[in-house]
């Protein structure tokens, strides 16, 4: 029987709380990750992961391109891929990261970024985890560009550059443990408005388009 994995120690759960607060603060909305991206790359590189940058960011449109960093495993394991995007929705305001109550927010009337800096913050306290103790299993973890706008980074990733059996997008605001699977369905659409654009999770009050 396999070995329970060790829940995080304090130091790792301080460290993440930084990784956090400290990704949050850095802009990346679509299309500039770059700061965030250079970020990521020196802390896999700290750990001794070599990370690959693709050629996609021309296609997209971005300043950076999908970062690709792997673990080894034990000879026969299968590989699991791990993903995160770097970008964020347009800032409205300067992101000032405030902790109160065990709870995060911005002191500025915008967004915090957590979707998907949380999820950053996290593969990289498993990058440091795994590079320092070994995995059990091969690990890739792979980090997009332009989620927000149409998932168009990850649309340019070569399926080449994989060699992952089963991954897991880290993406979704839901208890931890709880997997999505499936969606009910889907429609795609095509229609043409006119008006001012807006997002409705952050400035609906913007937009013209009734």
């Amino acid at each position: 029987m396999a070995a329970a994995t060790p829940r995080a120690s304090v130091e790792e759960r301080e460290r993440l709380t930084r990784d956090f607060v400290h990704l949050c603060a850095i802009a990346s909305p679509s299309l500039s990750e770059r700061a965030v991206a250079d970020v990521v790359r020196h802390e896999l590189d700290a750990v001794g992961l070599e990370v690959e940058e693709d050629a996609s960011a021309a296609a997209v449109g971005s300043d950076s391109g999908n970062l690709l960093a792997r673990i080894p495993g034990r000879e026969g394991t299968p590989t699991i891929l791990l993903c995160a995007h770097l970008d964020t929705v347009p800032l409205a305001a300067p992101v000032e990261v405030v902790r109160e109550n065990d709870a995060f927010h911005n002191a500025n009337q915008g967004i915090l970024g957590a979707d998907n800096k949380a999820a950053v913050a996290v593969l990289l306290g498993v990058a440091r985890r795994l590079a320092c103790d070994g995995s059990p299993v091969g690990v890739e973890l792979l980090f997009t560009t332009a989620e927000e706008m149409a998932l168009r980074g990850v649309k340019e990733v070569e399926p080449s550059w994989l060699r992952s059996d089963f991954g897991f997008v880290f993406d979704h605001a839901s208890p931890i443990g709880e997997l999505i699977v499936a969606a009910p369905s889907y429609f795609r659409l095509e229609a043409r408005f006119h008006g001012a654009a807006a997002h409705a999770g952050i400035r609906p009050e913007d937009g013209r388009n009734a």
